[in-house]
């Protein structure tokens, strides 16, 4: 219970990988603050397990591309809850179409909820924790996709690299208040679109695991842990980081001489 009297608000807590971050912060001791843009009832039992381990848990319907949105939804926790001092973005989208056919709106719709919507959840707590002289911790999901292009995903790709310097910018900024930031990547995580789609197709599958040097796909869980990690008391000279949770795929291998396989 390393963070108990701690309060998380986690932005596509109705997700996969949002929910298993909530479940696993209230694990350790936090209370969580859910919102996603999904029908509560598509949230309720993740809302019970949390509070079944004992734990407070408030579930609120927002679009995090939305500025005065967000800001009513802090706002909401603050009063019910507390001031979050820890902050989690999960929340985004992504066009399966490259960057030769994407429209306009699609292109501005991944912009607002990848990229705005964590700035607007981000910075706005930190400001309100640097005023009260609080410390906290942020996190924001982020992608093994910001190291290289995926054509059929381009804008994604995008996206992700901006969060990257979103992180190393905040990290900056709040670094004397004790406001520490970090960014933990995925790669292929058998959950979300690219599980649905797996399952859907299942000859996709091996292609996926072939393309990660551990032949594992991620897990929400895993993705979890290292956010509930970064978030513990004793991380406190860690900040302006990606952690990658991809099963080595961001490593440039040559392959050749020596090769194993």
């Amino acid at each position: 219970m390393s963070l108990e009297g701690r309060t998380a608000i986690v932005s596509g807590g109705a997700g996969d990988i949002g929910g298993a971050a909530a479940e696993e912060l209230a694990r350790r001791g936090a209370d969580v603050a859910i919102g996603d843009i999904a029908d509560p009832e598509q949230a309720r039992s993740r809302v019970e397990r949390i509070e079944a381990m004992g734990r407070r848990c408030l579930y609120t319907r927002v679009d995090a591309s939305d500025s005065d949105a967000v800001v009513a939804w802090i706002d909401e926790v603050e009063s019910s809850l507390a001031l979050p001092d820890i902050v989690v973005g999960t929340a985004a989208v992504a066009t399966f179409k490259n960057i030769r056919s994407i429209s306009f709106e699609e292109w501005r719709r991944e912009f607002d909820v990848n990229v705005n919507g964590y700035f607007y959840l981000a910075r706005t707590v930190a400001n309100r924790l640097e005023a009260q002289k609080k410390g906290g911790r942020i996190v924001l999901v982020g992608s093994a996709a910001a190291n290289g292009i995926t054509m059929a995903v381009s804008t994604y790709c995008i996206t992700k690299t901006a969060v990257r310097k979103l992180v190393e910018c905040l990290a900056a900024q709040y670094a004397r208040s004790g406001i520490l930031v970090c960014d933990v990547s995925p790669g292929i995580v058998d959950a979300g679109l690219t599980g649905a789609a797996m399952r859907e197709d299942p000859s996709l599958r091996p292609d996926a695991e072939a393309a990660v040097p551990t032949r594992k796909l991620s897990q929400p869980e895993d993705i979890a842990f290292q956010i509930g990690h970064l978030c513990e008391p004793e991380c406190r000279h860690i900040t302006g980081s990606t952690l990658y949770v991809d099963g080595g795929m961001n490593l440039k291998v040559i392959y050749g001489y020596g090769d194993e396989e």
